[in-house]
C-alpha cells in the first residue's frame, strides 16, 4: 500500500542527494532505515563523516519543532558515530539550493574556524541556505586534508 507521506520523504531525500552529489559531493547518497538507532537520511560524506537528515514541510512550523529535528539530527549524528550532522529542511516552492541547511552554532563555528575544540557550548540552532553550508562544508573538508 503506498504512503504518501513517505513517498514525499523519499522525493525529498532523493532531491537533496542529487544536488548535492552536483555541488561536489560525489558520495552523497541515502541511508537505509534503522529504526530507533536511525543514522540520519543522507550520508553526505565518508572521511569526514558527515550525514543529513531531511524534513519536509508545506507551510511554516514553530522554533520548538524545529529544535525538536534538530536535537533528532544530532542524536542520528551521534549513532552513526558522524563528525557533523546537518537538518535539510525542504520548503514547498523553494528550490533545493534554498532549502535550509540548520545546525547548533557550535557546528557552524567549527565549519567556519577550523577548529576542533570549541571555545563555547552554543547550542541555539542558526540557518543558511543549503547551497552556503555545501560551499562552507566543502572549505572545511579541503581544510581537513
Amino acid at each position: 500500500m503506498a504512503n504518501p507521506s513517505r513517498d514525499k520523504g523519499t522525493r525529498m531525500e532523493t532531491t537533496a542527494k542529487r544536488y548535492l552529489q552536483a555541488s561536489g559531493w560525489p558520495q552523497a547518497d541515502r541511508q537505509p532505515l534503522r529504526g530507533d538507532r536511525d543514522q540520519g537520511d543522507l550520508v553526505v560524506s565518508r572521511i569526514p563523516l558527515i550525514i543529513a537528515e531531511v524534513k519536509y514541510r508545506d507551510h511554516a512550523f514553530s522554533d520548538a519543532q524545529l529544535g525538536r529535528w534538530l536535537e533528532e539530527t544530532e542524536r542520528e549524528a551521534v549513532h552513526a558515530g558522524a563528525d557533523l550532522g546537518v537538518l535539510i529542511v525542504a520548503r514547498k516552492g523553494v528550490r533545493v539550493e534554498n532549502w535550509d541547511a540548520v545546525m547548533a552554532a557550535n557546528d557552524w563555528m567549527l565549519l567556519l574556524s577550523g577548529d576542533e575544540v570549541l571555545p563555547t557550548d552554543a547550542p541555539w540552532a542558526l540557518r543558511a541556505s543549503l547551497a552556503d553550508w555545501s560551499r562552507m562544508a566543502l572549505a572545511w573538508v579541503e581544510g581537513l586534508t
